[in-house]
């Protein structure tokens, strides 16, 4: 209760009004990547400055546990943390210039346990020698790792309770996983 008084006295001591920011091109490359920055918006550009920010933080304290993602909704960072996430833990990763536009959502899943599935994934989908596997037993196109979801999202060919058994018998069964069906229009 004291982490959320704290965060909604320092945002009414913050006004939105006159904000001016630098593009920080590592931010607009990282976040175009993700489409989610009008560089005419400043609120956009310093939402996108900042939350680049928290996710080199991030990284660079190595996907602390409590640390689910964060990522860009509207006019504010949602901040997905475990329960047990102290005021200091957060302050690891977030910005002072962060917090008036932070919002805090609690999840199951760290991150860094995410990224862990990511690579399993991406190791088993990338050796040749399960090619067969994939295409003609799964029918398993593409995975992304879903911050907002706090979830692996699985894309198969077909969607079925069938194909699904299969994907967790050969590849991974893990409470990390949604699995979804390709649109068969799309081709990246």
């Amino acid at each position: 209760m004291r982490i959320v008084l704290f965060f909604l006295f320092y945002s009414l001591c913050f006004s939105r009004i006159g904000i001016s920011q630098n593009i920080n091109k590592d931010s607009v490359s990282f976040m175009h990547s993700y489409g989610m920055i009008d560089e005419n918006d400043s609120l956009s550009v310093l939402l996108a400055n900042e939350l680049y920010r928290m996710s080199v933080n991030a990284r660079e304290e190595k996907y602390p546990l409590f640390y689910g993602g964060s990522y860009i909704d509207c006019d504010s960072i949602v901040f997905l943390l475990s329960n047990t996430a102290s005021f200091a833990e957060i302050m690891t990763i977030a910005t002072d210039n962060s917090l008036p536009y932070l919002r805090l959502k609690s999840c199951d899943v760290p991150y860094k346990e995410l990224l862990k599935v990511e690579r399993l994934l991406h190791d088993f989908y990338f050796k040749r020698s399960n090619r067969k596997i994939i295409k003609d037993i799964i029918g398993w196109s593409s995975w992304h790792v879903s911050v907002p979801d706090n979830k692996v999202l699985i894309w198969l060919e077909e969607c079925t309770d069938r194909k699904i058994e299969n994907f967790k018998k050969y590849v991974l069964n893990s409470p990390v996983l949604l699995f979804m069906e390709t649109d068969k229009k799309v081709h990246i």
